[in-house]
């Protein structure tokens, strides 16, 4: 790709479910990534440099630091650290998604202190009620709002939220790369770039891995039939399903369902080409 840097798609908690993940990381590294999640961070000890829309950013013991849905993000540690991550999905913030779309925080990363960290820290990993789950985000969304502000995205990243919120929302129909173009306001050509560049991938290929993530997401949380799970995520015949599901994850839609199902629940990160998703083994 000529020195291009690929940043990883990566699709947590696809679907409708209410969820999350936690993490407990220590002198971690992670290469530029984005998703659909939000992503939160607990500075702990020492530092880590996250680069959030291309801009650096240190978080330190008594920080936190919100990433939102499809921003770009990655981590770097130049000295020992450790830290706590939430990773959950949007739904848990339904009402606030309109207010931050195609925008970021100027600061994302804010100074809560140690008491207030730790409040937060054990209402999120140390409960296991959705409400207080609820309460300490809306908690640290008030937070938010008293120490930055919300401003409008600029260059690629804006593009690329676009890009991948207009494919989530039209997957499952026959669409087109002129179709995404028209609606989002920028030249095919350009959109084809974004996509090919920051992802270094094609339009076929984006929303293929989106209806993938779909029939792994219903066929380990449904009922329905292997013909239903193929038409609810795009696929315009069973034949076709059948045969990207098995090219893309190795096994067959009803392999995969019985795996999925076995008790098995730690989700493995799977190279799909050039972009990741999660593939429940």
């Amino acid at each position: 790709m000529g020195g291009l840097k690929m940043t990883e798609l990566e699709s947590y908690h696809f679907g409708e479910k209410i969820s999350h993940v936690e993490y407990h990381p220590e002198n971690l590294s992670y290469p530029e990534h984005l998703h659909r999640s939000f992503e939160l961070w607990f500075g702990e000890t020492g530092e880590f440099l996250l680069t959030i829309d291309s801009e650096i950013h240190t978080l330190k013991a008594g920080d936190i630091a919100l990433i939102l849905p499809y921003q770009t993000h990655q981590v770097e540690a130049e000295m020992e650290n450790s830290g706590h991550i939430w990773i959950f999905s949007p739904e848990y913030l339904e009402d606030y998604l309109p207010l931050i779309k195609g925008k970021s925080f100027l600061n994302p990363v804010i100074p809560v202190g140690r008491t207030k960290s730790n409040q937060l820290y054990d209402s999120l990993f140390e409960s296991n009620s959705f409400f207080r789950h609820k309460a300490a985000l809306y908690e640290i969304l008030y937070l938010y709002e008293q120490h930055t502000k919300l401003v409008k995205t600029r260059g690629k990243e804006n593009i690329l939220e676009l890009i991948l919120l207009w494919v989530s929302s039209h997957f499952q129909n026959e669409v087109t790369l002129s179709q995404l173009s028209e609606d989002i306001g920028y030249s095919k050509d350009y959109v084809s770039k974004v996509i090919t560049q920051k992802l270094e991938s094609t339009f076929p290929k984006l929303i293929n891995q989106y209806r993938i993530n779909q029939a792994c997401y219903l066929l380990a949380n449904s009922d329905y039939s292997i013909t239903e799970v193929a038409s609810l995520s795009g696929f315009q015949n069973t034949r076709t399903f059948n045969r990207n599901f098995l090219q893309k994850i190795g096994h067959s839609p009803k392999d995969y369902r019985k795996n999925a199902r076995s008790g098995r629940k730690e989700p493995t990160l799977i190279r799909f080409d050039n972009l990741y998703y999660q593939q429940l083994l």
